[in-house]
């Protein structure tokens, strides 16, 4: 008896040894909400799954050495493909393997990544690429370097190669400047998240189908006609987001700014319960930007301007709730409209995102806007306040052109037309792509997805965690637990054992 039980502690001393080891790796997921585990949105997806998935995790072997964080993705694609017995993953290095070609014809290209070796610094060549295939059926993720989101981008390709439903969107361009040039990230940006992106004129929405969400952007060329079309695909039961201000920037020279005459569109949305008003909005909270001033002998001083015109929300700002702001990770808007809210009987209309407390109007004089960044622009008083950036409404909606009403529908406001432009590149905000994205995904009436871009698993290595107190509280939980904790606990294991055999042996 006494040899079985300090064979029993024995044998537990060796499997701790071996779950702190590279032998067996075990992971536990001790959070609260159980934020590093498969959703069920994933579980309930990988159910429908009646054949075989393989997924190939390409990953260079310099990468791991010089990227450690990546091990998190390979620990991820482990998890996802035991949670279903027809899921299959092979982790690989395409110079070993000698697969590169291959990857070209995927469109998957190998990064630069930037190395430091011996006081040296080159560059070399990486690959870390997600391939799936299902049934014939090829989805890839090109670049990965966190799995920020990889549990959503999975699951939105492998969803789609289940279903084979395409997931779309329409855009329609309205205000003079062009998809291609002007706002030449967004196509591609929606195309990534799985959109297949189609550019219409109002002629062709009657006859558009409403299950394909639809994207307005400015409203100056549009004619009644036109708005008369664009109610009836709502009409229809259609979804849309309308990026659509009151006053139009002049964003390729001086940034001068007057009034929107074409207001038929806005008259839409006003009699909808959201109504775009004529003033420019300002913000102590705003992007600072470097003007350069000139001087004498043609020389110039950099100075660096709040812009109140340039908008930066806070998450305080945003109804975090909404399935259109889960990840939120910030947006920036540029010469935008404030909006005025007005709910129904049959339609509930509320601020998706909001202004600081700290702003304020800017109304027309007779010499338009004032918006020279070089201008001391003083908050007004008498109009200060939190104002709405961008709402959303959902419900029923009545015609304005026609009688009736709609069926549920979805809708998106902002009252920035310039907010998915060429300008994210002067204050480097792609989350407001990011955010675009959510509203679509939104209107395409995919909550469940969207459930899940919050489930983006952060690193948990301490070179990777932001913020001093943040990284000195999770160092001193680290150091707690690994030379503290776990020493302690195999000393008690040792100690109870050496007991038990003196024990024993007396007896």
């Amino acid at each position: 008896m006494k040899k079985t039980v300090i064979r029993i502690f024995y044998i537990v001393i060796v499997l701790l040894l071996a779950a702190d080891s590279l032998i067996y790796y075990v992971k536990k997921d001790f959070s609260r909400d159980k934020f590093f585990s498969l959703s069920d949105v994933t579980l309930n997806l990988l159910s429908a799954v009646d054949d075989k998935v393989q997924i190939t995790y390409y990953v260079s072997d310099a990468l791991k050495t010089m990227y450690p964080a990546v091990k998190d993705i390979s620990e991820f694609l482990t998890s996802y493909s035991k949670a279903s017995k027809n899921v299959y993953l092979l982790v690989q290095d395409p110079a070993k393997t000698n697969t590169e070609s291959i990857l070209t014809t995927l469109g998957i290209y190998p990064q630069q990544i930037q190395k430091t070796e011996k006081n040296k610094t080159s560059f070399c060549d990486v690959f870390s690429a997600i391939v799936l295939e299902y049934r014939g059926k090829i989805e890839v993720i090109p670049f990965v370097l966190s799995t920020e989101s990889l549990e959503y981008d999975i699951d939105s390709r492998l969803k789609y190669m289940i279903t084979e439903i395409p997931r779309r969107a329409a855009l329609l361009c309205a205000n003079g400047l062009s998809l291609e040039t002007d706002y030449r990230y967004l196509i591609p940006w929606l195309e990534s998240s799985g959109f297949i992106c189609t550019q219409v004129t109002a002629s062709d929405l009657p006859e558009m189908s409403a299950q394909i969400p639809l994207v307005i952007i400015g409203a100056s060329l549009l004619t009644a006609n036109d708005v008369a079309n664009i109610e009836t695909f709502v009409m229809n039961g259609g979804n849309a987001a309308f990026c659509v201000s009151s006053n139009n920037a002049d964003i390729y020279a001086d940034w001068s700014v007057k009034p929107e005459k074409n207001r038929k569109l806005h008259d839409l949305l006003d009699f909808w319960g959201i109504r775009i008003r004529p003033e420019l909005l300002l913000d102590a909270a705003n992007y600072r930007i470097r003007m350069q001033s000139p001087l004498q002998n043609n020389q110039v001083h950099n100075e660096y301007v709040d812009y109140p015109f340039w908008i930066v929300t806070s998450p305080a700002g945003v109804k975090t709730a909404h399935p259109a702001a889960v990840a939120y990770s910030g947006l920036e808007v540029y010469w935008s409209s404030p909006l005025e809210l007005f709910s129904s009987e049959t339609a509930d209309v509320f601020p998706l995102v909001t202004s600081s407390s700290d702003a304020w109007l800017s109304k027309e004089t007779k010499d338009g806007y004032d918006t020279n960044p070089f201008t001391a622009h003083i908050a007004d008083e008498a109009t200060k306040g939190v104002y709405p950036i961008a709402a959303v409404l959902q419900g029923k909606v009545s015609g304005f052109y026609t009688t009736g009403k709609s069926s549920d529908v979805r809708l998106f406001v902002s009252g920035d037309q310039y907010m998915l432009s060429n300008m994210i590149e002067y204050t480097n905000s792609p989350h407001n792509l990011d955010f675009f994205t959510n509203v679509m995904l939104w209107l395409s009436e995919e909550d469940s997805l969207l459930s899940i871009r919050k489930n983006g698993t952060q690193s948990n290595q301490l070179a990777k965690v932001a913020g001093e107190e943040h990284f000195a509280m999770l160092k001193k939980q680290t150091v707690t637990v690994c030379f503290v904790l776990l020493p302690l606990l195999v000393a008690a294991i040792c100690v109870v054992t050496i007991l038990l055999r003196r024990r024993f042996n007396n007896e």
